[in-house]
């Protein structure tokens, strides 16, 4: 008899949360990385390179992806699903394209701050609804 493997099932809230975090940390990362490569050591020069901000990405793609996908198979939000893509495309662009290198702190910061306020916005309706069938029942 062959056993199905359990499947992992992460609440929207939590995929809300992990999103905002995420946003947060890459515009934290990007607004403090100056101040902290001029008082840091040479070896820690890492920090600013380019692949950081790839790697924020490869993160935010899937996990902001997956909750844009959710949400409209599901009939939800689409003021959620289209300010959070744009904020992801945002916040990819100055990572896939070199020549917008120059905008990589405008573009960063812009597309982070529109995906945690999406992600945030959703996240509220979540407990706001929580809430109100809590009262209810």
């Amino acid at each position: 008899m062959e056993k199905s493997s359990p499947k992992i099932r992460v609440s929207g809230a939590t995929q809300d949360l992990a999103a905002i975090a995420l946003s947060t940390l890459c515009a934290v990362h990007c607004v403090l990385t100056p101040v902290v490569l001029a008082l840091l050591p040479a070896g820690l020069l890492w920090l600013g390179d380019e692949w950081m901000h790839r790697v924020f990405v490869l993160v935010a793609v899937p996990l902001s992806g997956y909750a844009i996908v959710t949400s409209l198979l599901k009939g939800r939000s689409t003021v959620f699903a289209v300010s959070a893509s744009i904020g992801l495309v945002l916040l990819a662009l100055p990572a896939v394209f070199e020549s917008l290198h120059s905008y990589e702190a405008a573009l960063t910061l812009t597309g982070a701050s529109i995906l945690a306020g999406a992600h945030i916005s959703r996240w509220a309706v979540r407990q706001d609804l929580l809430h109100s069938q809590q009262q209810g029942a």
